[in-house]
């Protein structure tokens, strides 16, 4: 992707690190995205603070979690109905996965000197709930590109209603102090 971005746009500046240790000096940027990058890394809240640091005071950074809420609940009830939850053993993807609260996600906000700004939970798509319907939906996604829409939009209008048990995902926003 960052050999796409120099061809495309060779004007961005671009640099490839390691993301616990980015080499930019502090205070330096108006904002920071990191998506779908948190949910693979055990050590997450570090990522949190280095983004954090580099970000001037008042400067935003926005980022997405999976929701340690929704794989707790959803498991659990899909036990109570005695359906088997989807497979986290050996050679599931799912072992690469962190999964966070909110919670635990203010928390390293908070010690990297961050301030909560918004949240919303999406992606029922992915939701341990409808694991027994997933190749279903992956079907209607993959045919109907309406019934693909319908979903994402009825998504964005619901989400900031849903609770995080409910979501497999929450998107967060949010402003150094």
């Amino acid at each position: 992707m960052l050999g796409a971005l120099r061809e495309k746009a060779p004007s961005i500046p671009s640099v490839q690190s390691d993301i616990y240790e980015l080499p930019l000096s502090d205070n330096s940027f108006d904002a920071a995205v990191c998506m779908h990058v948190l949910f693979h890394l055990p050590d997450w809240p570090v990522v949190i603070a280095e983004l954090a640091r580099v970000l001037k005071p008042g400067g935003s950074v926005f980022f997405e979690m999976r929701s340690g809420e929704h794989v707790r609940v959803a498991e659990k009830l899909l036990r109570a109905f005695r359906i088997n939850p989807p497979s986290r053993g050996k050679g599931d993807r799912s072992l690469a996965t962190v999964y966070a609260s909110r919670a635990e996600v203010r928390r390293a906000m908070e010690n990297a000197g961050l301030a909560l700004e918004k949240t919303l939970a999406y992606d029922l798509g992915h939701s341990y709930y409808l694991a027994p319907f997933a190749s279903m939906l992956e079907w209607l996604y993959a045919r109907l590109s309406w019934f693909r829409i319908a979903a994402g939009a009825c998504e964005l209008a619901l989400g900031p209603l849903l609770p995080a048990w409910l979501t497999y995902r929450t998107l967060y926003l949010a402003r150094k102090k």
